[in-house]
């Protein structure tokens, strides 16, 4: 190694040391000091010493100021790997000598442990996870230069925050071949492109669905006795912006390598996804201008999805973004939105330029998020029910308007949103409940299952109203939204063609305003699509408002219940 060479390793050893010291583990730092002690050509007795005063040092500072969970256990293992580098063990010395290169020293410090501390110290949106395969040393040895390179930024101060374009030039050429990277989802260059310019973009979430599949007989001759199947999978798509679905589904590909030439490879089936989702989105669009972005669960295709991904992002008509959870991704978010507020009050120019990324990242969160909220409402109706449920949304949703007039006051036309109730809305629902519930005995023992026997109010588990929310006891709740939430109604099934209105409650401050005969429109209709013939319903009889309404609603009285207090 000459001078220069050496002089710029041990400034970026030095870097290493000093930035890092807060977010690597214990012994890669231990580590970095011997190997900055041999660029000093300190002897093995001067590099022990002061190994044992830099080891002190750094426990103190995680014990105090970062690594505030860590036990003494983990504390005594520091102590024990420390031990491995004293006199008694010249060799493990003699080995970080021979480290002269920035990849070596990576590879000692250790990929997975250098990577986290990245993201804990710059959660910058093309950096943040690392999820993808293609991450090579080559390309982290790139991205390492692209945020630290020592000669032209000698003051971290001066380490500029990273544009789309420098990351891309940094560690993917061709720019359009590769995904860049963003945990726990990556997307393509041209969605990027239409985002920054402002191009309508509509998003799809492709729902897979696996099942056999009959492929031929074996056997022509005794067709009934042999035939032949294979898992496939299944493909149909849900348009996000209003959850209606363009086409029945249809077989995309499959594992099985008996059927290699019966199967459908997946770049086929992603085209043929885009044709379906071009023909829809002409409904909806006056601009024939605009990217078709396909969001994608990777657990749906497992290695297979790997295969066929270079040929996927190369497709020059739509994009694909594919995830893995969205808790990772609101952890990135609230990271990127606190270190926002830092850079905004230090630099505003490079906070815009932040803010763009920071804004991409959020968009995908938000439809992601819409993915998971409505489709376990989506995936537990027959398929031939979904078409026709989505297509009646639709139109609700494009024709329902009101306008509220508040002590002589006229608010503007606002759009209503008429929706199944998602688990952001169970504090919602729970503190009503609770409210109507304990004044309401003929509500509680209804939404408990016990129509016969009401019983005081007790409040019911955490894990009841996930079932409820989740339909797995039958309970289907419909929300009203009027730019905060407004109101609710719930329905359930009691029999094979009967169900019954449980639950139906409006906002107080929007009462009288026709909000609940619209909650009680929706319900019927959805009822209906779901095959019941009849509904049916329990109302106090002091409760005149709410007879008003189910009577204005086509209700009948069939049933008279009366009661006498012995208390008296």
């Amino acid at each position: 190694m000459n001078i220069d060479d050496k002089k710029s390793f041990q400034s970026f050893t030095n870097h290493l040391i000093d930035d890092f010291q807060d977010y690597l583990p214990f012994t890669p730092l231990c580590k970095l000091h011997v190997i900055d002690c041999y660029l000093q050509d300190m002897t093995n007795n001067d590099i022990t010493n002061s190994l044992a005063n830099f080891a002190e040092k750094i426990k103190n500072n995680k014990k105090n100021i970062h690594i505030t969970k860590r036990s003494t256990k983990e504390i005594d293992k520091d102590d024990k790997s420390l031990e491995r580098y004293s006199m008694s063990h010249q060799k493990k010395l003699s080995r970080l000598k021979e480290i002269s290169s920035i990849p070596e020293l990576l590879k000692i410090i250790g990929y997975k442990n250098f990577i986290h501390a990245i993201i804990e110290k710059y959660p910058f949106p093309p950096i943040a996870g690392f999820s993808s395969h293609r991450w090579t040393e080559e390309l982290l040895y790139k991205y390492i230069y692209l945020y630290f390179d020592i000669s032209k930024f000698k003051d971290k101060a001066d380490i500029p925050l990273p544009a789309f374009n420098t990351i891309r030039d940094a560690l993917h050429y061709p720019p359009i071949k590769y995904p860049y990277i963003i945990s726990p989802f990556k997307f393509s260059h041209k969605w990027l492109l239409s985002y920054y310019i402002k191009k309508p973009v509509d998003f799809y979430f492709v729902l897979m669905t696996k099942k056999p599949y009959e492929i031929s007989p074996t056997d022509k001759k005794r067709p009934h006795k042999s035939h032949r199947y294979d898992e496939s999978f299944f493909a149909s798509l849900i348009r996000l912006s209003d959850f209606s679905i363009p086409s029945k589904p249809f077989r995309s590909f499959s594992y099985s390598a008996q059927s290699a030439e019966e199967s459908v490879n997946l770049a086929y089936c992603f085209n043929k996804l885009y044709e379906i989702a071009i023909q829809h989105s002409k409904k909806f669009h006056s601009n024939s201008d605009y990217t078709i972005v396909f969001l994608v669960r990777e657990g749906n295709f497992k290695q297979e999805f790997n295969d066929y991904s270079d040929d996927l992002w190369t497709c020059p008509n739509y994009s694909l973004i594919t995830f893995r959870n969205i808790e990772t991704i609101i952890k990135t978010l609230k990271k990127l939105e606190n270190n926002l507020k830092k850079i905004t009050s230090e630099n505003k120019d490079s906070a815009n330029e932040y803010k763009k990324e920071y804004n991409v990242v959020n968009e995908i969160r938000r439809n992601i998020t819409a993915v998971n909220d409505n489709l376990p409402f989506l995936s537990n109706l027959p398929l031939e029910t979904r078409n026709d449920m989505a297509e009646y949304n639709l139109k609700k949703k494009n024709a329902l308007r009101l306008i509220i007039n508040d002590q002589n006051k006229i608010f503007e036309e606002k759009e209503i949103t008429i929706r199944c109730a998602t688990s952001y809305d169970l504090k919602f629902i729970k503190e009503n409940y609770e409210k109507l519930s304990k004044s309401n005995e003929v509500f509680y023992s209804s939404i408990t299952n016990n129509d016969d026997e009401p019983k005081q109010f007790k409040p019911l588990s955490n894990k009841y109203w996930k079932n409820l929310i989740n339909k797995i006891n039958g309970f289907i709740l419909i929300g009203l939204y009027y730019q905060k939430k407004r109101g609710f109604i719930v329905i359930k099934g009691i029999s094979k063609h009967e169900c019954r209105l449980i639950y139906l409650y409006v906002d107080e401050y929007y009462r009288q305003k026709g909000i609940g005969k619209h909650l009680l429109s929706e319900a019927k209709n959805t009822a209906k699509q779901l095959g019941y013939t009849k509904i049916s319903l329990y109302v106090l009889s002091n409760n005149e408002i709410a007879q008003s309404l189910y009577k204005n609603s086509n209700f009948e009285t069939t049933k008279l219940r009366m009661e006498c207090s012995l208390n008296e």
